[in-house]
């Protein structure tokens, strides 16, 4: 995982995520993304944890809670695509933001290795869940 920072899309398989994303019309890589990490019980690696919140962050800017740092190419294509419906993502998108931060992620492991930027992500990341459900 090439990181430069904390952020969800501060890395390399966040950026070729989202020129997958940004090559589509509808929410399908959305949908793709989560189903694809449907692996129950099993290891999630760095890549499916990273893509997860990827779909996450646009779930919830197109819910309208969109994360301050959200790339412009990320902005862009929800502003374009303002009107799809991705309500019935939010449960599963919550769902697996949950396995990213739990025992069994790569993606996890490898922020609390780095002890000095851990907490910042895992807030972060957290940040995003709340967003994802702003009840």
């Amino acid at each position: 995982m090439g990181a430069w920072g904390i952020g969800t899309f501060e890395n390399d398989d966040a950026v070729e995520w989202l020129d997958e994303l940004q090559a589509s019309a509808d929410s399908s890589v959305l949908q793709t993304t989560l189903e694809e990490t449907e692996n129950g019980d099993e290891y999630l690696e760095a890549p499916e944890g990273i893509h997860i919140l990827c779909a996450g962050e646009i779930i919830a800017a197109l819910q309208g809670q969109p994360a301050p740092d959200l790339p412009d190419e990320a902005r862009d294509w929800v502003q374009k695509h303002k009107s799809l419906d991705v309500s019935t993502l939010i449960p599963i998108a919550t769902r697996k933001i949950d396995q990213v931060l739990d025992d069994g992620s790569e993606l996890r492991e490898l922020w609390q290795e780095n002890e000095a930027d851990y907490p910042a992500w895992r807030e972060t990341v957290s940040a995003l869940k709340a967003r994802l459900s702003p009840t």
